[in-house]
């Protein structure tokens, strides 16, 4: 009996010891940083469909602690969207110049709905462009040439309809660009303004 009562104290040990190495595993998890910027990320976009700005610069203390890029990026973005009056010089500023920034940050929070409509922050970076934000101009330029698919096609039609309204300044952009990205952006420009013009006839 008394080698009964051991051996299910030991199982009980071994059960109890199973729990909590399981429960360390998950604390671990959640704890990790990549978890952490997920679960805020989310957060601040929740704040942003509510327009709830307060508690967004609460928390800005926070993200900048994260030294996180993505996180930044997501943060100015969810800023926009609560009060685009109020935060537009801020968007514009942190929006990502190159390939990372563009297509694997803004672009996956696109992906994600994670805005009002699909690839609203290039649109809205083309809108403030054309209302002839220099810095805008410059972050499109840079965008369209460090994007692709779906991306660098809708930034491409902006800056064709840009080339006909503020012909001097998209110029001015566009030859600011390295030689590679210049001459691929202009390619991409030129496909574009064709086809709105072949649209438009027929």
């Amino acid at each position: 009996m008394a080698d009964n009562a051991a051996m299910t104290m030991r199982v009980n040990r071994s059960l109890l010891l199973t729990i909590l190495s399981s429960a360390a595993m998950s604390l671990a998890c959640a704890d990790s940083p990549s978890a952490g910027v997920d679960a805020q990320i989310d957060a601040i976009f929740q704040m942003a469909k509510r327009r709830d700005t307060a508690s967004l610069e609460n928390m800005k203390a926070s993200v900048d602690s994260r030294s996180d890029r993505s996180l930044s990026i997501a943060y100015s973005l969810a800023l926009y969207l609560a009060a685009p009056e109020k935060y537009e010089d801020q968007f514009v500023t942190n929006f990502p110049e190159d390939y990372e920034g563009v297509m694997l940050d803004l672009y996956r929070f696109e992906e994600e709905h994670r805005t009002p409509s699909f690839l609203f922050s290039f649109d809205a970076l083309g809108r403030i462009a054309e209302h002839g934000n220099a810095q805008a101009m410059r972050k499109l330029v840079l965008a369209a040439a460090h994007s692709d698919g779906v991306v660098a096609e809708a930034l491409c039609e902006v800056l064709g309809r840009l080339i006909s309204e503020r012909p001097r300044e998209t110029r001015a952009a566009l030859q600011k660009l390295p030689s590679p990205d210049r001459e691929r952006t202009v390619e991409c420009v030129k496909s574009a303004t064709i086809e709105q013009y072949t649209k438009g006839s027929s």
